[in-house]
Protein backbone atom coordinates (compact mmCIF):
# COMPACT_ATOMS: atom_id res chain seq x y z
CA UNK A 1 0.00 0.00 0.00
CA UNK A 2 1.30 3.46 -0.89
CA UNK A 3 1.59 6.50 1.38
CA UNK A 4 -1.72 7.76 -0.03
CA UNK A 5 -3.47 4.69 1.36
CA UNK A 6 -4.19 3.24 -2.07
CA UNK A 7 -2.53 0.23 -3.57
CA UNK A 8 -0.84 0.78 -6.91
CA UNK A 9 -3.09 -0.95 -9.44
CA UNK A 10 -1.64 -3.45 -11.85
CA UNK A 11 -2.94 -5.19 -14.93
CA UNK A 12 -6.69 -5.04 -15.29
CA UNK A 13 -7.06 -3.24 -11.94
CA UNK A 14 -6.01 -0.01 -13.62
CA UNK A 15 -8.82 -0.37 -16.17
CA UNK A 16 -11.98 1.22 -14.82
CA UNK A 17 -14.40 0.14 -17.52
CA UNK A 18 -14.85 -2.38 -20.27
CA UNK A 19 -16.18 -1.42 -23.69
CA UNK A 20 -17.37 -4.31 -25.80
CA UNK A 21 -19.50 -4.21 -28.89
CA UNK A 22 -19.22 -0.45 -29.25
CA UNK A 23 -20.20 2.32 -26.86
CA UNK A 24 -23.59 0.76 -26.23
CA UNK A 25 -22.04 -1.94 -24.08
CA UNK A 26 -20.01 -0.32 -21.29
CA UNK A 27 -19.55 -1.84 -17.85
CA UNK A 28 -17.44 -0.96 -14.84
CA UNK A 29 -14.64 -3.22 -13.70
CA UNK A 30 -14.15 -3.97 -10.00
CA UNK A 31 -11.64 -1.08 -9.90
CA UNK A 32 -14.24 1.18 -11.51
CA UNK A 33 -16.86 0.20 -8.94
CA UNK A 34 -14.39 0.97 -6.12
CA UNK A 35 -13.73 4.39 -7.69
CA UNK A 36 -17.44 5.18 -7.85
CA UNK A 37 -17.93 4.15 -4.21
CA UNK A 38 -15.21 6.49 -2.89
CA UNK A 39 -15.96 9.86 -1.36
CA UNK A 40 -14.99 12.83 -3.57
CA UNK A 41 -11.60 13.48 -1.89
CA UNK A 42 -10.54 9.82 -2.08
CA UNK A 43 -11.78 9.65 -5.68
CA UNK A 44 -9.58 12.65 -6.53
CA UNK A 45 -6.55 11.02 -4.83
CA UNK A 46 -7.08 7.79 -6.75
CA UNK A 47 -7.48 9.73 -10.00
CA UNK A 48 -4.20 11.55 -9.25
CA UNK A 49 -2.43 8.26 -8.61
CA UNK A 50 -3.65 6.83 -11.92
CA UNK A 51 -2.90 10.05 -13.79
CA UNK A 52 0.73 10.15 -12.70
CA UNK A 53 1.24 6.41 -13.14
CA UNK A 54 -0.46 5.87 -16.51
CA UNK A 55 -0.34 9.19 -18.39
CA UNK A 56 3.33 9.68 -19.28
CA UNK A 57 3.08 13.42 -19.93
CA UNK A 58 1.44 14.05 -16.54
CA UNK A 59 4.12 12.01 -14.80
CA UNK A 60 6.83 13.86 -16.72
CA UNK A 61 5.45 17.27 -15.76
CA UNK A 62 5.25 16.25 -12.11
CA UNK A 63 8.81 14.82 -12.10
CA UNK A 64 10.22 18.00 -13.63
CA UNK A 65 8.40 20.11 -11.03
CA UNK A 66 9.59 17.86 -8.21
CA UNK A 67 13.21 18.07 -9.40
CA UNK A 68 13.35 21.86 -9.69
CA UNK A 69 14.14 23.92 -6.61
CA UNK A 70 11.41 26.46 -7.33
CA UNK A 71 9.00 23.70 -8.45
CA UNK A 72 8.08 25.69 -11.57
CA UNK A 73 8.42 25.01 -15.31
CA UNK A 74 7.14 26.82 -18.41
CA UNK A 75 4.45 25.08 -20.43
CA UNK A 76 6.46 25.91 -23.56
CA UNK A 77 9.06 23.35 -22.47
CA UNK A 78 6.50 20.52 -22.59
CA UNK A 79 4.76 21.86 -25.71
CA UNK A 80 8.11 21.90 -27.55
CA UNK A 81 8.79 18.31 -26.49
CA UNK A 82 5.36 17.24 -27.75
CA UNK A 83 5.91 19.02 -31.06
CA UNK A 84 8.87 16.72 -31.66
CA UNK A 85 6.28 13.92 -32.02
CA UNK A 86 3.08 15.59 -33.26
CA UNK A 87 1.71 18.68 -34.93
CA UNK A 88 1.54 22.00 -33.10
CA UNK A 89 -2.26 21.73 -32.92
CA UNK A 90 -2.20 18.23 -31.40
CA UNK A 91 0.59 19.22 -29.01
CA UNK A 92 -1.48 22.14 -27.75
CA UNK A 93 -4.61 20.01 -27.43
CA UNK A 94 -2.70 17.27 -25.60
CA UNK A 95 -1.10 19.70 -23.18
CA UNK A 96 -4.45 21.38 -22.47
CA UNK A 97 -6.07 18.00 -21.70
CA UNK A 98 -3.29 16.86 -19.38
CA UNK A 99 -3.25 20.28 -17.70
CA UNK A 100 -6.97 19.98 -17.01
CA UNK A 101 -6.58 16.49 -15.57
CA UNK A 102 -3.60 17.56 -13.46
CA UNK A 103 -5.53 20.49 -12.06
CA UNK A 104 -8.51 18.30 -11.19
CA UNK A 105 -6.22 15.78 -9.50
CA UNK A 106 -4.34 18.60 -7.75
CA UNK A 107 -1.12 17.00 -9.01
CA UNK A 108 0.16 20.34 -10.26
CA UNK A 109 -1.09 23.86 -10.88
CA UNK A 110 -0.99 25.91 -14.05
CA UNK A 111 -1.09 29.69 -14.28
CA UNK A 112 -2.81 30.68 -17.53
CA UNK A 113 -1.48 34.24 -17.35
CA UNK A 114 2.19 33.25 -17.11
CA UNK A 115 2.05 29.88 -18.86
CA UNK A 116 3.87 28.22 -15.96
CA UNK A 117 3.28 24.91 -14.21
CA UNK A 118 3.98 24.74 -10.48
CA UNK A 119 3.32 22.78 -7.34
CA UNK A 120 1.56 25.77 -5.82
CA UNK A 121 -1.82 25.07 -4.31
CA UNK A 122 -4.24 25.23 -7.28
CA UNK A 123 -6.89 27.89 -6.85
Amino acid sequence: MSASGFETPTGSERDWLIISGGLHSVSLTEAGRRFVDLDPDDRKRLFAQHLLAYVPLAGHIRRVLDERGAHRAPASRFRDELEDHMSEQFADQTLRSVTSWGRYAESFAYDEATGVFSLDNPS
